[in-house]
């Protein structure tokens, strides 16, 4: 069960995430967004004991094995869509396999994100900052691995083209939520410079 009540953690996958052992006792609740293998040999002992949420964005690598699942008791798993978006079968398939593995809730975005922000969630990572202000309504947010591809992913590249274009992209994506929920307090710890100030955004660089 999430409880927005204390801080939530969001764990991405750019190399900012190998300073995770200095901020995780910041929270107890952690989405780990589109993990693999290489996340969880590097951070595993991380997270053990956290209230750990799967965030997935539902390609061919969603699912996790039984082991990890039962490892980190994750019952709770949230996709970046509205799910009018999504064909049912695919749903009830996914999320009918995992129920064997032991998760119990599968969320989605609200609908509402359609018509407010954006017909097609372009990043995992942001929907999942979106979700814990706007659905959970979260007072403080940890941010990490959110590099904005200004780094690799940990053991692989981002495999994305244009990425000049994409962090200008996302930024301002980011911006946009840090405004609209002025209220949330934000902490991110990021590898990229760019990052722009705002009263609720508290910046940790690289060191």
């Amino acid at each position: 069960m999430i409880d927005s009540t204390n801080s939530i953690g969001i764990i991405l996958r750019g190399e900012s995430i190998e300073r995770l052992p200095s901020i995780i006792d910041k929270f107890e609740t952690c989405f780990i967004v589109n993990w693999h293998k290489a996340e969880f040999d590097l951070l595993e002992d991380c997270i053990l004991g956290k209230n750990v949420i799967q965030y997935t964005n539902l390609k061919h690598n969603a699912m996790f094995s039984e082991e990890v699942y039962r490892k980190f008791n994750i019952t709770e798993v949230v996709v970046p869509y509205c799910k009018s978006m999504l064909d049912a079968k695919k749903i009830n398939e996914f999320f009918e396999q995992q129920t064997i593995y032991g998760v119990r809730k599968l969320d989605f975005l609200p609908e509402e994100y359609i018509e407010e922000l954006d017909p097609r969630p372009r990043n995992s990572g942001l929907t999942c900052i979106f979700y814990s202000s706007q659905v959970l309504k979260a007072k403080e947010i940890w941010i990490i691995g959110l590099d904005f591809y200004s780094t690799n992913y940990i053991g692989k590249s981002t495999g994305k083209k244009d990425l000049k274009i994409q962090e200008e992209r996302m930024m301002k994506r980011f911006v946009k939520y840090i405004e609209k929920f002025s209220h949330i307090q934000y902490n991110i710890l990021s590898y990229n410079e760019k990052i722009l100030k705002f009263d609720n955004l508290n910046i940790i660089g690289r060191k």
